[in-house]
């Protein structure tokens, strides 16, 4: 699971590098573009919108992987102070087994 979450992270971290990378580029290429009077084809605004909805439809879809990974992670504790005694019954979810025989 925690493999899971991180190629997800590491999937949304390249993705971010590469797209920081791409405009990077465009604005290199658009200033080489105006010192030559040329100007570098536009996107129409539909073709604008399929790529917004493309990329928000990849971004939901990692998103909602990400947080079933989360919600399957067990929830964390914190540790008793020095002279606490630690609970084991705080936050324990119900076993399969308990859910069977109610």
């Amino acid at each position: 699971m925690i493999n899971k979450i991180n190629q997800i992270t590491s999937v949304i971290l390249m993705t971010t590098f590469l797209n920081i990378i791409n405009l990077s580029s465009n604005y290199v290429l658009s200033q080489v573009d105006s010192n030559n009077q040329q100007q570098p084809p536009e996107l129409t605004p539909q073709e604008t919108e399929q790529l917004e909805q493309e990329r928000q439809i990849e971004e939901e879809k990692l998103e909602g992987e990400l947080n079933i990974e989360r919600s399957n992670q067990p929830e964390w504790r914190e540790a008793p102070g020095p002279g606490e005694e630690l609970d084991l019954d705080q936050n324990v979810p119900e076993s399969p087994e308990e859910e069977i025989e109610d």
